[in-house]
């Protein structure tokens, strides 16, 4: 048996309705999905047994293994047909449909121009599933091990969110066997996975401390194996005293943390106003201050998982000359060129709220501080808790707000994709650009290296040049354990799908 926390429960047990960290680890533990990623980071198939790609790439047919769901029900094609057309129904709460515009006709299907039908997602034997693209996908097999796209049990199609979870079949190394809201979580190994030889651990229990340091006592009095920040919101004096205990590892997922401005708010409509705010950011000294040995500055607008080389044509920087040129430039659009205007906006600002969950106050009062300092603005502090945060993001029902990412799978597209239109989910600042959007078009379309290195380049400018959202820091996870358990690091590399290579600090 193996033991950790966790901060928050998972918030669904379907994994087409996940949008948040804690709930994909937990699916990426629970279910499997035709590929997953290895523990070196690379993409293998997982309840795919073989594929082949027809049609210069626009078609993939997959063979399934003889596989099964936990109780028992065998897991077949038709299980990812309903599972990925469901996720693309309006009616259904899937945070990231647009994942699934890939399929050819899926994006009309889902604004109602055609019938799912003719949505490129084929049943043609009971283990054999044909799909076809829009247009070829250089990352396809890595954005199926995404795990918005494992299947979901036909009974999870009623929605019925009250279902004893234990009841609920899995298709992974792990079924629930406890659930009790607020306090643990108890998963037993899936006796029907198909990857048995690779399962190896009998039962994993999760308890549920949001605060950190309870969650530290557990592990120091040995009630717990090990902590993640990927699961706790540990503080950097814990992850520091770790290191110092030589207790801490970190890896790269190649996640963010920024700020976002609702670009439909008056002013953040503006581009120079946002702009103005991106540069009065010294990033440098938020994570000097926030004192965390597993961030860095955000020099650039992707995280270092996906650099592309050292020579950046386009960087984000500090620099208070230009904020403030920017704020008069966008003022001067806006039509508060006078001072009695400015006298008005300032006031105005002090209305507004930067929104940001409680383990970010530090990070928060930085930038209350730089805005201040650098443009003259004062704004509020808004600390909410996680779901009310998300649940804003989700509606843009705010006007600045502190958030992470995570890339849904290995490739800068999983992050770049996000902006590409005012309707997807995770596009928190109602972002949209036609340059923008003809580039990503153009980096699905080629197959060829550096070119859509070039391409992926040109997207990252648009984005610190149009500062929709501006990044602060890229973020590493910690792992603090009293040894390096190979079980953890199977755990954490095979589980948690997005993980890529461990490195030591």
């Amino acid at each position: 048996m193996m033991r950790t926390c966790c901060s928050m429960d998972p918030l669904t047990i379907d994994p087409r309705k996940n949008g948040d960290q804690i709930t994909s680890m937990f699916h990426y533990m629970l279910y499997d999905g035709l590929t997953h990623v290895a523990r070196d980071g690379t993409i293998e198939l997982a309840l795919a047994d073989s594929y082949r790609v027809l049609d210069n790439g626009l078609t993939y047919e997959f063979t399934l293994r003889e596989a099964y769901w936990s109780n028992g029900d065998p897991i077949l094609a038709k299980d990812f047909e309903l599972s990925w057309k469901r996720s693309l129904d309006p009616s259904f709460p899937a945070p990231s449909p647009h994942l699934f515009f890939v399929f050819r006709n899926s994006e009309k299907a889902r604004q109602g121009l055609c019938p799912f039908s003719e949505v490129g997602i084929e049943t043609i034997a009971p283990r054999k599933l044909k799909v076809t693209l829009e247009k070829p996908c250089s990352h396809f097999l890595s954005l199926l091990a995404f795990c918005n796209f494992y299947p979901a049990h036909p009974m999870l199609e009623k929605n019925l969110d009250w279902i004893e979870p234990s009841m609920v079949p899995t298709s992974g190394q792990f079924k629930i066997a406890s659930w009790q809201k607020k306090e643990s979580i108890c998963l037993r190994k899936n006796p029907l996975y198909w990857n048995q030889q690779n399962s190896f651990l009998e039962q994993l229990q999760i308890y549920v401390q949001p605060n950190a340091e309870a969650a530290l006592r557990l592990f120091e009095e040995g009630r717990i194996d090990f902590l993640s920040t990927l699961f706790s919101n540990l503080d950097g004096e814990i992850i520091k005293q770790s290191m110092k205990a030589g207790l801490c590892r970190f890896i790269s997922l190649g996640a963010s943390v920024f700020c976002s401005f609702n670009n439909d708010l008056f002013p953040f409509q503006n581009e120079h106003i946002r702009k103005a705010f991106s540069f009065a950011i010294d990033r440098e000294e938020i994570v000097r201050e926030i004192d965390s040995p597993f961030e860095i500055p955000a020099l650039e607008f992707l995280p270092p998982l996906f650099s592309r080389s050292k020579k950046k044509t386009s960087t984000v920087r500090f620099d208070p000359i230009q904020a403030r040129a920017n704020l008069q430039a966008g003022m001067r659009e806006l039509g508060l060129s006078g001072e009695a205007d400015q006298a008005k906006l300032h006031q105005f600002f002090q209305t507004l709220s930067l929104q940001f969950e409680y383990p970010r106050i530090k990070t928060a009062q930085l930038l209350q501080k730089h805005w201040n300092k650098y443009l003259g603005l004062q704004v509020k502090l808004d600390s909410v808790d996680y779901q009310t945060h998300l649940q804003r993001l989700y509606s843009a029902s705010y006007a600045m707000a502190i958030d992470h990412w995570i890339p849904y799978y290995v490739d800068p597209v999983a992050i770049l994709e996000r902006f590409k239109s005012k309707d997807i989910l995770k596009n928190y600042p109602r972002f949209e650009n036609l340059n923008y959007i003809d580039t990503l078009k153009l980096i699905n379309e080629t197959n060829e290296p550096m070119q859509r290195q070039q391409l992926i380049g040109e997207a990252e400018k648009i984005l610190i040049e149009q500062s929709p959202i501006t990044p602060l820091y890229h973020h590493h996870y910690a792992i603090i354990s009293y040894n390096e358990n190979n079980q953890i690091s199977y755990l954490l590399n095979g589980a948690f799908g997005l993980l890529k290579c461990p490195s030591s600090n």
